[in-house]
């Protein structure tokens, strides 16, 4: 960080690298799993390179690293105030909206096709979680929906255990009950879609078009390739998405011990030794 805000205060400083952007992508993301405020010279990102739809991503970003050590603090108080409580919930609200809406900006070649596969036992070392998969033009669109979907488990996770400083005798609202159902009910659709995009981005499957089938009735045909050794610049595109996912509470266990089991996998092939311990009792959980 030293070096990052020796940078940033040098008044003739040359435009933003890759390296500074870089750099600060590697320093927000280690002050979300540390607890650690970002401080206020580091928040806009397009002084440190951000841009376009880059940068919208890393202003929600940022504002749920923050939220996140916002909320931890609000959990060590012995009473927590309602008042605080809410603000913090219209923030957490606010963010998913805004990555809801960033979503809906994406072109239509970025979309992606569900399918149901019917050859395929899901288990929990296995590449697949589930029978549904996505698809996606190629492999660089999926780490773009998995960053949203990673990045949505985190904004309703944080949001949940806002919801759940509110003690009974502190308001008799019932919106708060449907908060927290309406988050809990979108943390999973993220998680499933985490896991059901996966596959595809780290070429577990590959989709071919039937062009002697009549377009009317032609389906996709899935290609498998379950034991395939995962390309490196693929396995750098799932890591932080399943970093996120590793670390999220109150989805299903088993589906939190399959995202370990694939980080762990791709850290044997990144070489990062500390993603193959992410089934130990070390790793922080959100």
């Amino acid at each position: 960080m030293a070096i990052l805000r020796f940078w940033y205060d040098n008044v003739n400083r040359s435009p933003a690298t890759t390296l500074i952007r870089d750099t600060r992508r590697g320093l927000i993301r280690s002050s979300l799993l540390r607890n650690i405020k970002i401080p206020d010279w580091m928040l806009d990102g397009s002084i440190f390179g951000e841009r376009d739809r880059e940068e919208d991503y890393d202003r929600i970003f940022v504002r749920t690293v923050n939220l996140q050590y916002a909320s931890a603090s609000l959990q060590h108080k012995e009473c927590p105030g309602i008042t605080e409580i809410e603000r913090l919930s219209n923030e957490a609200g606010e963010l998913d909206k805004a990555l809801q809406s960033w979503v809906t900006k994406f072109p239509d070649k970025w979309s992606y096709q569900r399918h149901i596969l019917k050859e395929i036992d899901p288990q929990p070392n296995t590449p697949f979680y589930s029978p549904v998969v996505y698809s996606y033009s190629c492999p660089g669109y999926a780490a773009i929906w998995n960053q949203s979907f990673a990045l949505g488990m985190l904004i309703n996770r944080i949001h949940l255990k806002i919801l759940g400083l509110i003690r009974l005798d502190q308001t008799a609202d019932s919106t708060f009950e449907a908060q927290r159902r309406a988050c809990a009910k979108r943390l999973r659709t993220m998680a499933d879609s985490l896991a059901s995009s996966l596959p595809f981005c780290l070429e577990k499957i590959s989709v071919v078009d039937d062009n002697l089938t009549p377009p009317s009735s032609r389906e996709p045909a899935i290609i498998f390739r379950p034991g395939g050794e995962i390309k490196p610049y693929l396995a750098v595109l799932a890591v932080w998405p399943l970093s996120v996912a590793s670390i999220i509470d109150g989805i299903d266990f088993g589906l939190r011990r399959w995202f370990q089991s694939q980080l762990a996998g791709i850290g044997k092939v990144t070489g990062e030794g500390v993603l193959e311990n992410v089934k130990t009792d070390e790793w922080v959980i959100l």
